[in-house]
């Protein structure tokens, strides 16, 4: 039990240091006068802005940011914060409107980053279709993101039905907007057939799942989906900013 309690407190004392570690160098940073960088997502849109340090305390650093950043940042009650090499995750704490300052807590360094991420994701709009062929059956489950290389599904009860390794077709449908003469614009009804592979899954709460797939698709089908998710992504953003909470 003495070596137990011994290790226990050693984990303690090494997270103790590494907390003081990580406000020293924020500290250090404000200094410097040099900025944070602060990253929030919404419906897989990235938000990015920079930020300046206002104050440090013992758990908190209070910070001014962009009004927009602001916003996703309470929207999803936490951000991410790039400074120098580190990736720092925190949770929103308060916010006060007269001196446009943030105040964030439970700072803690983590090994990456949604930033690094090579491909944008989205979540489509309600007319998407999406419908997934395998073991002879069809599945329709919710979609709940989208990007060039991959998509994620949302599932109840799927227990052998999909496993990681499985090859399956995917067939998914969507519009894409297109400029024409005299500020018309011409919607095209799109349709591609994907060959793709259960990268994930990941149990969730209440028997549900996540099932992620990845893929490659042609030139062609690639541009398609692409100009989709930029379309979609302009939508979300202005859906954001009409937003109120």
């Amino acid at each position: 039990i003495s070596s137990l309690l011994t290790s226990i407190e050693k984990i303690e004392n090494s997270e103790e240091e590494s907390e003081n570690d990580l406000y020293k160098d924020l500290y250090e940073l404000k200094l410097n006068n040099n900025q944070l960088e602060l990253i929030n997502h919404y419906r897989g849109v990235p938000f990015i802005h920079n930020a300046s340090i206002v104050n440090i305390e013992k758990d908190k650093i209070r910070v001014k940011a962009e009004k927009i950043q602001v916003k996703a940042i309470k929207y999803e009650k936490k951000t991410t914060i790039h400074f120098e090499d580190k990736i720092v995750n925190a949770k929103f704490d308060s916010y006060d409107e007269v001196s446009n300052t943030l105040c964030l807590k439970d700072l803690h360094e983590v090994d990456t980053s949604a930033k690094d991420r090579k491909t944008v994701r989205v979540d489509p709009d309600e007319l998407f279709t999406a419908s997934i062929f395998a073991n002879s059956e069809r599945y329709n489950y919710k979609v709940e993101s989208l990007a060039s290389n991959a998509i994620s599904f949302r599932a109840k009860n799927i227990t052998n039905k999909l496993r990681s390794g499985d090859k399956v077709d995917i067939v998914i449908g969507f519009k894409t907007e297109h400029e024409a003469s005299f500020d018309n614009k011409i919607v095209h009804k799109e349709r591609i057939a994907i060959k793709a592979l259960v990268y994930k899954v990941e149990k969730l709460d209440n028997d549900y799942s996540k099932i992620i797939f990845i893929y490659e698709l042609s030139f062609g089908d690639r541009k398609i989906l692409e100009h989709y998710i930029s379309q979609r992504q302009l939508e979300l953003v202005k859906e954001f900013k009409e937003l109120r909470f």
